[in-house]
């Protein structure tokens, strides 16, 4: 909005003038590609609209391949990195990764005595309460059903063995 006296690209009249306009005030929208000014009622809108313009083009800057006006959108969301994601890196657990291997990070290790009784749920609980940052270690892997060969196991070759485009988690 503006009070000051500007043509109208449209109707080409400088507004606000007291002969014809009941408001000091009216509503202006400004052409993002020219910078012109368009009083509203010369651009045929309603205020409904253009409450909810995010970019505006005027009459004479509309080409054919391109609407006049781009509404904002109602849903929040964060900006996608497409060269990122073209190039296999992931924004989305970069911030976890980079904080396993830092070394600075104190890390506190859930310590199981055996494996007997642990099931995928119980195990998937003890991640959600640990904030899936803090390693579990089981002292004794009997029960498990899985062989471990403890000599290799660190977070940065697990990393290597899993790939730098999978998640750890």
């Amino acid at each position: 909005m503006t009070k000051r006296k500007e043509r109208c690209l449209v109707c080409n009249k400088v507004y606000p003038n007291n002969k014809t306009s009941t408001s000091q005030t009216d509503l202006w929208i400004q052409c993002d590609q020219c910078n012109g000014w368009i009083h509203e009622s010369c651009s045929e809108l309603t205020d409904s609209q253009v409450v909810k313009i995010e970019a505006y083009k005027c009459i004479k800057c509309i080409n054919e391949n391109q609407k006049g006006m781009k509404r904002k959108s109602s849903r929040t969301s964060g900006k996608v990195d497409y060269r990122m994601l073209n190039d296999g890196n992931s924004t989305l657990y970069t911030d976890i990764i980079q904080k396993l291997e830092d070394a600075s990070h104190k890390y506190h290790i859930v310590e199981i005595k055996n494996g007997n009784g642990l099931t995928n749920d119980t195990i998937w609980d003890l991640i959600q309460q640990e904030d899936y940052f803090n390693p579990i270690l089981v002292q004794d892997p009997e029960g498990l059903d899985m062989n471990i060969d403890r000599k290799n196991i660190s977070i940065k070759n697990i990393k290597t063995l899993v790939g730098k485009y999978y998640s750890l988690l």
